[in-house]
């Protein structure tokens, strides 16, 4: 597959994807991409979060890999947040199973963080280390960061 044709079908299925975050026992919220959300921004401001990022390990270079394996990049990852001493919720990206996209047909939920009062160049650094093609990186609403 061409480099160009792969980034548009990831952007497709990046941008049909929901992104939980978990907040509480049973507290969520499904961040949106490119919108506000203003029961999201009260809970931002009430917590005092700037920035946020959504960075998941899993299926690393968007290649599908083993539930083991990705359970052990997950908990890389988690310990590489709390050495750096950063503030994160779990979180999971949801795979529209119905839009059409090539890329998303069976594609697996995947176990993620949503890390807070984060810079866009920090979110990026941790993101290329677990060899992600993006992330989601916002302030009020999010937007899909590329990693190359």
């Amino acid at each position: 597959m061409k480099q160009q044709n792969k980034k548009t079908i990831l952007k497709q299925a990046f941008e049909s994807t929901t992104y939980r975050l978990q907040y509480g026992s049973e507290k969520y919220f499904d961040i949106p991409l490119h919108q506000s959300n203003p029961e999201f921004n009260r809970w931002l401001d009430n917590n005092q979060i700037q920035s946020w990022a959504l960075i998941t390990p899993y299926n690393p270079d968007a290649r599908p890999h083993s539930e083991s394996f990705n359970q052990r990049q997950w908990q890389k990852l988690k310990a590489l947040l709390q050495q750096q001493q950063l503030t994160f919720y779990p979180a999971v990206h949801i795979a529209k199973k119905d839009s059409g996209s090539k890329a998303d047909k069976s594609w697996p939920d995947e176990a993620s963080f949503f890390i807070t009062n984060i810079s866009k160049s920090e979110a990026l650094s941790i993101a290329r280390e677990f060899d992600q093609q993006a992330f989601v990186f916002g302030i009020k609403h999010g937007e899909i960061v590329w990693c190359y």
